[in-house]
């Protein structure tokens, strides 16, 4: 209790606590392993192999958002509009070239930054076209694409792939 003369008292809080991360995006590798370095992650994608495959609008992703504690979200194709965007978020993460599933507006009325990831699929189409080189599979995954049907997938980011030539 002992203050200069004229001070006023002052209750400080410490913010020790690392923030939750909520990933409702496919999320593994490296940048997993560094994320947990700054955050405590709750790893909950929405799609798992074996599980139908699950998205949240603004209300849902909202109460998970608020049973964990998230502070910052890392989606793919979760809806972050709304009454997404009331909680007191530090960031948003969307793992598209376009984050399409994000108000970027709203957010940064809001100051929340959104983040992206662009050029993230140009492995991918990489790997795609090597694995399709040579072979007759180039039509199947044309029509397949235009159905509407996604090729997608976490690459060959850990594995390898080789060209072997007969000539």
């Amino acid at each position: 209790q002992d203050r200069p003369p004229g001070s006023t008292p002052v209750s400080l809080t410490l913010v020790s606590e690392r923030p939750v991360a909520l990933v409702t995006a496919p999320f593994r590798g490296p940048g997993l392993d560094r994320l947990r370095e700054v955050c405590d992650v709750v790893l909950d994608p929405w799609i798992v192999e074996g599980r139908p495959l699950r998205l949240w609008n603004p209300a849902q992703l909202g109460a998970r958002i608020d049973e964990t504690g998230a502070r910052i979200v890392i989606c793919e194709a979760d809806m972050c509009q709304g009454e997404v965007l009331d909680r007191p978020l530090i960031a948003i993460g969307s793992t598209r070239g376009d984050p399409t599933n994000v108000d970027v507006s709203a957010a940064t009325e809001r100051r929340i930054p959104v983040l992206r990831a662009p050029g993230r699929n140009a492995d991918g189409v990489a790997e795609l076209a090597v694995g399709l080189t040579g072979t007759n599979s180039l039509p199947l995954a044309l029509v397949a694409a235009l159905a509407g049907y996604a090729l997608c997938g976490f690459g060959l980011q850990y594995g390898g792939v080789g060209l072997v030539s007969s000539d």
